[in-house]
């Protein structure tokens, strides 16, 4: 009996089943990279925010707002994990007790950002369900087999599944959410209705822009009345539409209850968010259509292929362009839900100057459904020869998911192999006396600051040999400056005034500043840094380079250590010698 439901249920489920297998794994797989540092840089406030969030005024007006205009609500769950982490670690005499708890996060800060990446991964291989669920659901069982195998792979969602930062559990929530809409249509009970309402509530508390999954839940319940009245007009006065609207309120602020708090705070950091969005970055940016033609920012880092065909595949891409234009022209209601999602959220990123392909991952779901669709229409068009349709729908399949494959575990090799951050710290730390002011851009070594009020137990945790007077040249120009750079001094001097000894140039923060997007956008302030690079390598002396040994897709930066013209030499203890590939001495 139990034989033969295992056989029923892996006969029937055997390729689902195989799909979510594949998804996890690709997802876990280069989970580590960076061990022991942290090599993302949004990483790290929502660890340090979860962290204050467990502190003894953790509840505080101050602690909630410790984001300031982020979403806060996977801070949240993330605080939740890492208290039953604790509780759990005491409990089994891992920790002495809640303080020796708090030490090991000093002692060993990476193992709190692998949790928070496994989250991150689940979530990830979770959304492959639900989209599974909502193509069988609102098409067939064809079209969610493959939007799933589609998402299980597809590069763009696999990487940012590695990453401990909200765009991939806001992607799950709006995918669950237009999973409760499809069921608001084509039953309208009331568990549907109060749970797609909470969904979009906690879609928005996780990041502002997926609340837009509000407008297929409401139009699922205009639908729903039309064919239940005959009217659409006639959901005013059925009480699921404001069972649905108080269930979303009561999912926002269950995850974003600054808005509670403080309104007028909480309204001052959306209003906040917003213009940074309109605003945009050194290093973003384009056009209206440039996240499909690809005319913005390559891209670089945990930001690399930054558009459609590079971070999702030619061939995805272009299915995906025809579905969403065939699903314009079709009548179907149900598509009609889906492109009320896809078209007011693509307006507002298009719109915005802040462009990166994290902001475009709630549309990866939708994308892949579109897609789907396509490829299921067109074999369900022919009536003969069927085995030479499936043939060539599994070629389709093939190129669309094999080259992300291939993407997808390139990319962990290259991540987890050596970083030149990594090379450049342990240069410092063997030739670099203690306490040498050291001057960093945004992705330079992983130094330790003297300052640090935890430095002592961060050298005990033999990750860190030596503690720096660290400089941040970053300070002097804020990425979304758009004042009169004469208002600032040269960073020459800046530096100088700060007594910094020796500059890490690299090549992520550096390339960043000769875009053509930059320049059109940031003229003053491209022209304020490039004034700058042009001294340094005029002026300063470059002691030691390093180079990535593996270097694909622009995954990692080049490093480069100058000694500044005013330190006369000062903190080098010893002459280094050359020896590891990527890494070359220079001198004047």
């Amino acid at each position: 009996m139990k034989g033969r439901v295992l056989r029923q249920l892996f006969g029937r489920n055997g390729l689902l089943l195989a799909i979510l297998v594949l998804a996890l794994a690709v997802r876990l797989i280069g989970i580590q990279f960076g061990k022991p540092f942290r090599y993302h840089p949004d990483e790290i406030k929502l660890v340090v925010q979860a962290g204050r969030l467990l502190e003894p005024g953790g509840r505080s007006a101050d602690a909630l707002f410790g984001l300031g205009s982020y979403p806060p609500l996977y801070t949240y769950l993330l605080a939740g994990v890492y208290g039953v982490y604790g509780l759990a670690g005491v409990a089994l005499g891992l920790f002495a007790n809640a303080a020796a708890f708090k030490e090991s996060y000093y002692l060993n800060t990476f193992s709190f950002h692998l949790i928070g990446r496994v989250m991150t991964a689940l979530l990830g291989a979770a959304t492959v369900l639900v989209l599974y669920h909502v193509g069988t659901k609102a098409y067939n069982r064809r079209v969610g087999l493959l939007a799933a195998a589609f998402c299980a792979t597809v590069f763009l969602h696999v990487r940012n599944s590695h990453y401990l930062t909200v765009d991939v559990p806001a992607t799950f929530m709006a995918t669950a959410a237009f999973l409760a809409a499809v069921g608001v249509y084509t039953r309208g009970g009331w568990k549907e209705v109060a749970a797609g309402g909470l969904l979009c509530g906690l879609a928005a508390a996780t990041k502002y822009n997926a609340g837009l999954i509000l407008v297929p839940f409401l139009l699922a319940l205009f639908l729903r009345a039309k064919d239940e009245r005959g009217r659409a007009t006639s959901v005013l006065t059925d009480a699921r539409l404001y069972l649905g609207l108080a269930c979303a309120g009561v999912g926002f602020v269950l995850g974003c209850p600054l808005v509670v708090v403080d309104p007028q705070r909480f309204l001052q950091g959306f209003l906040t968010y917003g213009s940074l969005q309109a605003q945009g970055k050194v290093g973003v940016g384009g056009g209206f259509l440039a996240y499909v033609t690809g005319q913005m920012s390559p891209g670089y880092g945990v930001f690399s292929h930054n558009s459609v065909p590079a971070a999702m595949g030619p061939v995805l891409a272009a299915l995906g362009v025809i579905g969403l234009i065939r699903l314009a022209r079709g009548r179907a209601r149900v598509d009609w839900l889906l492109l009320s999602f896809v078209v007011p959220y693509y307006v507002v990123i298009g719109l915005a100057n802040y462009k990166t392909m994290r902001q475009f991952l709630p549309l990866v779901p939708f994308w892949l459904l579109a897609a789907s669709t396509l490829l299921d229409a067109a074999v369900a068009k022919v009536q003969r020869r069927r085995a030479v349709a499936y043939l060539v729908l599994g070629l389709i399949v093939a190129g669309a998911v094999v080259p992300e494959l291939y993407k997808d575990l390139r990319w962990a090799a290259t991540m987890c192999g050596p970083d030149p951050r990594t090379r450049a710290k342990e240069w410092i730390e063997q030739n670099v006396s203690d306490g040498t002011v050291i001057a960093l851009e945004k992705y330079g070594p992983p130094l330790l600051d003297q300052d640090d009020p935890h430095a002592q137990l961060r050298l005990r945790s033999g990750q860190y040999r030596r503690a720096y007077q660290i400089v941040d040249s970053q300070a002097q120009l804020s990425f979304g400056y758009r004042g009169e750079p004469e208002a600032m001094v040269p960073i020459q001097e800046y530096l100088a005034q700060r007594g910094a000894e020796y500059f890490v140039s690299d090549s992520f923060t550096r390339d960043s500043f000769y875009l053509r997007l930059s320049e059109e956008a940031f003229s003053r302030l491209v022209a304020h840094r490039r004034a700058f690079y042009t001294w340094l390598d005029g002026e300063a002396q470059q002691v030691v380079v390093f180079t990535p040994q593996d270097n694909w897709a622009a995954l990692l930066p080049t490093l480069v250590v100058y000694r500044l013209p005013q330190s006369q030499g000062g903190g080098l203890e010893e002459t280094a010698q050359a020896g590891t590939p990527g890494e070359r001495l220079l001198a004047r």
